[in-house]
């Protein structure tokens, strides 16, 4: 198999490029040195080398063939890896020059000219545009740096975010007037990066656009999207809503107008896959139009005809890069089950993304491309093998030629499906972090109707392009099969826990998934041998792993304290607080949540045990971003059993968007009130002491202990306290706002007294706080800082206080 490990050498090494910052030159020199190894190995061979006895001393239970023999030379997959790596370098985008329209950025309003390269992406709510630069004109030149010229010829492309109310098409030259954005860092996704690989460095949030001259682009692309619009056309016209949206997005890979509530139908059930032109789809259509024309035309024109289907179906949908990649590993699919044989399969699939790859290297890191190989992979490895298996377990009830005819046709949509999942599951459990426990039903009840829902849809739009009414009436033989998908869907997607989402999963675990079914797929029977012999070892491996699972829940039990932690949940430069107290009965009440789902939900899972994951009371008791971004994906994982909503209506788009989970996954919602208590059990009382515009005032008390915890602080609030006669001093303070001066002065101190201060704050904050006023005034004290000593755990009796943090600075 030369061409599978040479292709495989040249993707490591892109992959490989990506992870080691290694210049251009470097990996060049390593090309020049690797072949000359090459023909230095070609002209004296050594088969019996070291290097080869090593490699199949070690890897001789797998019976892999390397591609050692002496016309073949190791050295060459060295070159291909360094001829990947130089390849993944030189396409890396250079220092952002003068003449770049990405300098531009940050630099206030600019008038901008260019072109529409590719359709609008139209949404609800903006239009999103992609223009080639042509030249630059900024409203104010003194905000300039000197470098930069007030008006210029540029290069480079921007993306635009328009008003919806327009219509714009591909070529159109238009003028647009806006203040250009370097794209953010968001939390956990970095929109720079994503947008860098389509070498966008720049973007208008908003903006507005004037048409200067309209067809302007390709004229064959024009043509071509110009197809594909009428298209668009032709299926709102002939079917109804919500029917026509899926349409749109199963043939034309327009998913903008499907309504938000069935898109997340879909992604619970684990049916999303239906809703994008991908590989896995283009299949369905090859395995059908292949079974068809097979039958009339025998198999080898069969095959050339459904080439040709799919390639005119890749051209009206807009052969936009991510279609003809599903084109291309469709089609793939079908030579793999034409051959019949595995290894010409993964040959050519691992050739064809090496291939891809050597065009556009950043292709790896593309999602609906990982999807689109590991369901090709998937078909490749085991639809014949699966086949085989089920047409001879048929063969147990019913004469062999009904067992054969019941197999293939029965295969081709409830075997494929499951070969396809099984390689598909580790990129979207790494990707969307999300299990559709569901799927496993809906996937074999809806899928078998695609191929045929696809055929009679796009035999409708096809009469409706021609002759609308014929469409209208063509129309009438789909809508059955799509109006069943839709209430399917709906039907899985909204079951109780239909979807289970999951803690971010590492790299290395996606990896060696794949290591275990490769191993199992081409040398099971040897690693079942070799497994046996180390029984021992991963026997008590297993048992280790249990024990620990044990020790961790126990660790975790009531203890009959009160535990008060404050969790490390801050990002770099954005600081937000979360709260967990743990009651000693083992209730668990969280606090807001901070600016980062991934960090809080770590956190969580640092402090609960393996066997409680629920957290009984929700406390939203902050307004601001960074306080409660982090919880809608909690509430979603549907880990929060009741919500007491202590701040005023209408705070902000985190608190709607908080609400909002809230309802669809029907969260008890309490609307507190000041001076109101939640009762902890055993006489512990969380209270309200007051609700104001920045949030809420709480207390924590059980018996001497007493947790005052200002959330929510502002300068009334602070001066009433002060003035306050009846507010005894507390054991443990968290300073408001991460310890800005204004918010905590000395006079506040002198009143509280604490015995223990917090400080909620992040490295490298970029407001400066906490305040040096606030240090210099609070020496002397005991004080604990995130920033500085991570998570901070308090536990009490009532009567006494134990401290620990998670580092000493």
């Amino acid at each position: 198999m030369p061409l599978f490990w040479i292709s495989l050498a040249f993707l490591s090494g892109i992959v490989s490029a990506a992870a080691i910052p290694l210049s251009t030159t470097i990996w060049l020199i390593f090309c020049f040195a690797s072949m000359l190894l090459v023909l230095i190995q070609w002209k004296y061979p050594y088969r019996n080398g070291i290097v080869f006895n090593l490699i199949q001393r070690y890897t001789a239970f797998l019976h892999i063939r390397f591609p050692l023999k002496t016309h073949f030379p190791l050295m060459l997959l060295f070159f291909t890896f360094a001829l990947g790596g130089y390849r993944y370098t030189r396409a890396q985008p250079k220092a952002i020059d003068p003449l770049n329209v990405a300098s531009y950025a940050n630099h206030g309003e600019i008038l901008l000219q260019g072109l529409i390269i590719r359709p609008p992406d139209e949404r609800d709510n903006y239009t999103a545009i992609v223009v080639k630069v042509e030249n630059i004109r900024t409203i104010n030149p003194s905000s300039l740096p000197d470098n930069l010229a007030a008006h210029q010829n540029l290069h480079g492309y921007v993306l635009a975010r328009l008003n919806p109310y327009q219509t714009w098409r591909y070529g159109d030259r238009i003028l647009l007037e806006g203040e250009l954005k370097t794209p953010p860092e968001l939390d956990d996704f970095s929109y720079r990066a994503y947008l860098a690989r389509q070498n966008i460095f720049a973007y208008f949030p908003k903006a507005k656009a004037t048409l200067l001259q309209p067809d302007q682009g390709n004229r064959l692309l024009s043509l071509i999207y110009t197809l594909r619009n009428q298209a668009e056309f032709t299926l709102k016209h002939i079917f109804p809503e919500p029917q026509a949206a899926l349409l749109c997005g199963i043939l034309l890979g327009i998913e903008s107008g499907i309504p938000k509530n069935l898109q997340n139908a879909f992604i619970n059930s684990g049916t999303a896959h239906i809703i994008a032109i991908s590989g896995f789809n283009i299949t369905l259509l090859v395995g059908l139009f292949m079974a068809f024309f097979s039958r009339l035309l025998g198999r080898w024109r069969g095959g050339a005809i459904t080439v040709l289907i799919i390639a005119g179906y890749t051209i009206l949908v807009g052969a936009n890069a991510s279609v003809v990649r599903a084109a291309l590993m469709g089609v793939l699919s079908l030579f793999a089950t034409q051959i019949g044989r595995r290894q010409s399969g993964i040959n050519s699939l691992t050739f064809l993304a090496a291939l891809m790859a050597a065009f556009q290297p950043s292709i790896l890191w593309d999602v609906s491309f990982q999807l689109s190989f590991a369901a090709t992979l998937g078909l490749v490895l085991y639809a014949n093998p699966l086949t085989e298996k089920w047409i001879q377990f048929l063969q147990h009830f019913s004469p062999s030629e009904t067992a054969k005819q019941i197999g293939f046709a029965s295969s081709e949509w409830l075997l494929f499906t499951l070969a396809a999942q099984v390689t598909t599951l580790p990129v979207i459990l790494y990707h969307f972090q999300r299990l559709s426990i569901s799927s496993l039903l809906a996937n074999p009840l809806i899928l078998p109707v695609q191929p045929i829902l696809m055929v009679l849809s796009g035999l409708a739009l096809l009469g409706g392009m021609i002759f609308l009414p014929l469409g209208q009436l063509l129309a009438y033989f789909a809508y059955p099969l799509v109006a069943y998908t839709i209430r399917m869907v709906e039907l899985f997607g909204n079951l109780p826990y239909s979807s289970v989402l999951l803690n971010p999963i590492s790299l290395q675990w996606i990896v060696l998934f794949y290591l275990i079914i490769l191993i199992l797929t081409f040398a099971g029977h040897s690693f079942h041998k070799f497994l046996k012999q180390v029984q021992p070892i991963y026997s008590l491996t297993g048992l280790l792993l249990f024990v620990s699972l044990i020790w961790q829940s126990a660790s975790r039990k009531p203890d009959g304290f009160l535990h008060l932690i404050l969790l490390d949940v801050n990002q770099p430069t954005r600081s937000g607080e979360a709260i967990l107290i743990q009651t000693p009965q083992g209730r668990y009440v969280l606090i807001n949540g901070g600016p980062s789902s991934s960090n809080l939900i770590s956190a969580l899972d640092q402090w609960m045990p393996i066997t409680m994951r629920t957290i009984d009371w929700l406390v939203v008791a902050g307004v601001y971003d960074n306080q409660l971004a982090a919880l809608p994906e909690l509430i979603e994982r549907q880990r929060i059993t009741n919500a007491w909503w202590a701040i005023p209506n209408g705070a902000g788009a985190g608190a709607a968007a908080i609400q909002e989970q809230l309802k669809i996954q029907h969260v008890p919602i309490i609307a507190a009130q000041p001076n109101q208590e939640l009762d902890l059990g055993s006489g512990i009382r969380l209270k309200i002491l007051k609700i104001n515009k920045s949030g809420s005032l709480l207390l924590l008390e059980w018996d001497q202990f007493r947790a005052f915890l200002p959330v929510g602080f502002d300068t009334a609030t602070r001066d009433e306290i002060l003035q306050s006669a009846a507010f005894p001093p507390v054991t443990v303070w968290l300073l408001a706002n991460r310890g800005a001066e204004w918010l905590n002065p000395s006079a506040l101190l002198a009143r509280l007294r604490p015995q223990l201060i917090l400080i909620n704050a992040a490295k490298g904050e970029w407001s400066g706080l906490p305040n040096l006023e606030t240090l210099q005034a609070l020496q002397g004290q005991n004080i604990l800082r995130s920033d500085l000593n991570g998570w901070v755990h308090i536990l009490t009796n009532g009567q006494q206080m134990w401290v620990e943090a998670e580092k000493t600075p």
